[in-house]
């Protein structure tokens, strides 16, 4: 097992667009970090409402910065992706901020050669300022293959094949989840890593029936395409209690 610590460079990604009001505080996050060895990129999809000016406040910060139309969330993760020269991805979007000033660090002493995927639990900030601590489950566990992982704790490193690790641009909400299923199947088990380490505040808007509704279907594809040996009533049951769970989450927002 090799170290890397202090020596491995992170690639921060945060996508925005018309982020007025919440881009800055993602920023300082960022560039607040005790740990130095960061490159952060920002890609903003043309945005209209004064989220470059707030960017352009800090570019001596800033890595590099992409602001050009692009088809969507995952559209632009995948643009960070393409120039990110990091040795590990993060993606920190905007409204999210990290725990504290020390999260990086904390995080690049668990990174090492020894696995592909790290990953920590995050804290829901809800609209009426609470806040809930949700830990997340082990990909490699069922619970967590049904319920995910929420990609603003996952750092993903850079020896995975880019091409797994390239968001479907096909999928509205899902995305993240079939990204995670499909280097779960390519790599070990032992290759990810689930820490206690609080990674970020999530800011998470909540969900319409009907917004609801297409998640749950995109889920339910997923993750019947990656494990066919499970019945459909089996996942729509499981699915079910993922739907109460997300009504519960966005009624304390």
């Amino acid at each position: 097992m090799i170290n890397l610590s202090s020596s491995v460079q992170i690639s921060i990604i945060t996508v925005c667009y018309n982020s007025a009001s919440t881009i800055e505080k993602t920023i300082k996050s960022v560039i607040n970090q005790d740990y130095k060895n960061i490159e952060y990129i920002i890609i903003d999809g043309s945005s209209v409402d004064g989220t470059q000016n707030i960017i352009e406040q800090y570019k001596d910060k800033i890595t590099r910065v992409v602001s050009e139309p692009d088809s969507g969330i995952y559209d632009a993760m995948n643009k960070g992706i393409k120039i990110a020269t990091g040795d590990w991805l993060f993606f920190l979007n905007s409204g999210d901020i990290f725990f504290d000033s020390t999260t990086l660090s904390k995080v690049a002493s668990q990174l090492n050669d020894d696995f592909i995927l790290v990953f920590g639990d995050i804290i829901l900030a809800n609209l009426d300022n609470s806040t809930t601590y949700v830990p997340q489950r082990h990909i490699t566990n069922l619970a967590g293959i049904i319920v995910g992982v929420c990609h603003q704790a996952v750092f993903f490193s850079t020896k995975i094949n880019k091409e797994l690790l390239f968001y479907s641009k096909n999928l509205k909400y899902c995305s993240d989840l079939e990204t995670l299923l499909k280097i779960e199947k390519n790599y070990s088990k032992k290759k990810i890593k689930k820490t206690d380490i609080p990674i970020c505040y999530y800011l998470s808007g909540g969900l319409s029936d009907t917004n609801l509704n297409v998640v749950l279907n995109e889920r339910m594809t997923i993750i019947n395409s990656f494990y066919k040996k499970y019945s459909i009533k089996w996942i729509l049951n499981t699915l079910n209690l993922f739907r109460q769970y997300l009504k519960y989450t966005s009624k304390k927002k």
